[in-house]
């Protein structure tokens, strides 16, 4: 096991001034038990939460074996999104001016033209999507035989994906004696005994939930109805008034209405989903990052693989069907040891599937509701509504009774003449 300070660990001492830079001055516990296994070339599974520094617990390890004499990449990360791509690149280039290491980024949807020419500047480092990944290999402008280490990041998505056949290929493209790394938040039996299908030995490197989050990240819930959440979440907002917050939605179809209703109300928003524009939705990603708009929202395409820091609440407009869910979207907040909120709207018929699922994910979910401008627990609200008079019904008012010919001839009988002939004369 590594110790807690970086200065102790065989890095570079320029390596050590941009971390501190960055404000990384101490490993998460995923980097100390993943350094020494990833350095020595071993297989090795990497399961940790979401947001516990993962991709610099196989990077910084990788970089100092890099050979800098050789002009073929040689580690490749295969990706599940263009966005975890561009996020890894980053971390590469953000280190790049200590380790002098380049980065190459191939993903689907961009001009192949461009990353063909970016891979003429021998990059040591490639991060793609399989498909663009396996497409470059087949024309013979990604170059394998130097590649020593590939990475499988979010492994249990990709094979989520049907993307087992895409990897394959891609993996035996490679010398026999490469090393590999598959990195994910949760492990399933179909993920492990896929690592465990190219691997004869494995090193799981598991860090269990809870060694790496800050217990003051807050777990509520607040139970609703389907037609109020988006004016329980205008409420919520208002009243918490976040510097940065994510709200996801299970629907692509409701992203849209949520955007503009929250917009109606003034409040400063936008959104990512899996239709959109990849210039459009990196612009926004952009914006949020630098923190020029706070509230995204997004479905879960939003809650693996991007990350954003110091995002104080996450709300969940719709439960989570699944613990990993909760995990991966929960894990937005409160990250590398910052305090966050996860709050979550619960229809009562979800409640029992919810608190069953909460219990799967390790977490204590506390219920709340709003009451004169604060989240209180139940009993709370009770006595406060107790003060207040109650609201009187509205009577229904009765419509008057359609009038019969019977009922005006019954009337009419004892009328006067002139009454009756004008009766008589409307008839």
């Amino acid at each position: 096991m590594m110790t807690d300070n970086f200065e102790r660990w065989p890095l570079p001492e320029g390596w050590l001034d941009v971390l501190r830079d960055q404000q990384i001055t101490a490993p998460s516990p995923v980097q100390k038990a993943a350094f020494p296994f990833v350095k020595d070339g071993k297989d090795c599974f990497i399961r940790s939460q979401t947001g516990s520094g993962k991709t610099l617990a196989y990077l910084l390890p990788l970089m100092l074996n890099i050979d800098k004499e050789l002009k073929n990449p040689q580690v490749l990360i295969l990706v599940p999104t263009r966005e975890l791509a561009s996020q890894i690149t980053q971390v590469i280039r953000d280190l790049s001016p200590a380790t002098g290491f380049k980065a190459g980024s191939l993903i689907g949807g961009t001009s192949i033209q461009r990353q063909i020419d970016k891979l003429k500047e021998h990059p040591q480092f490639v991060v793609g999507t399989p498909g663009r990944v396996a497409e470059l290999i087949e024309m013979k402008k990604l170059k394998m035989h130097q590649v020593r280490t590939i990475v499988i990041e979010e492994a249990d998505q990709m094979l989520s994906l049907d993307l087992a056949p895409v990897l394959d290929g891609v993996i035996t493209s490679t010398m026999r004696d490469r090393q590999l790394l598959f990195v994910s938040a949760t492990l399933d039996e179909a993920t492990g005994a896929y690592a465990a299908k190219w691997c004869d030995s494995l090193k799981h490197i598991e860090i269990e939930q809870g060694e790496d989050i800050p217990a003051a990240t807050r777990h509520l819930f607040i139970q609703t109805e389907q037609r109020d959440k988006v004016n329980d979440l205008r409420k919520i907002l208002r009243m918490l008034e976040p510097s940065k917050a994510i709200i996801f939605t299970g629907a692509t179809n409701k992203v849209g209405e949520i955007v503009e209703k929250l917009k109606f109300h003034r409040l400063s928003v936008d959104a990512i989903y899996g239709d959109q524009e990849q210039k459009e939705r990196a612009e926004i990603i952009r914006k949020f990052r630098a923190g020029q708009f706070p509230l995204l929202v997004t479905t879960d395409l939003g809650s693996r693989g991007l990350d954003f820091e110091n995002v104080e609440l996450v709300i969940q407009l719709d439960a989570p069907e699944h613990e990993e869910q909760y995990i991966h979207r929960a894990g937005r907040t409160g990250r590398m040891g910052k305090e966050g909120t996860v709050i979550t709207f619960v229809n009562a018929w979800e409640r029992n599937a919810f608190d069953k699922m909460t219990q799967k994910a390790g977490v204590t979910v506390s219920e709340k509701v709003m009451s004169e401008g604060k989240l209180v627990d139940p009993g709370q609200r009770k006595r406060s509504d107790a003060r207040r008079p109650a609201r009187k019904p509205q009577q229904k008012k009765e419509e008057p009774k359609k009038k019969t010919d019977r009922h005006r001839d019954r009337k009419n009988k004892g009328a006067p003449k002139w009454l009756k002939d004008k009766s008589e004369h409307r008839s």
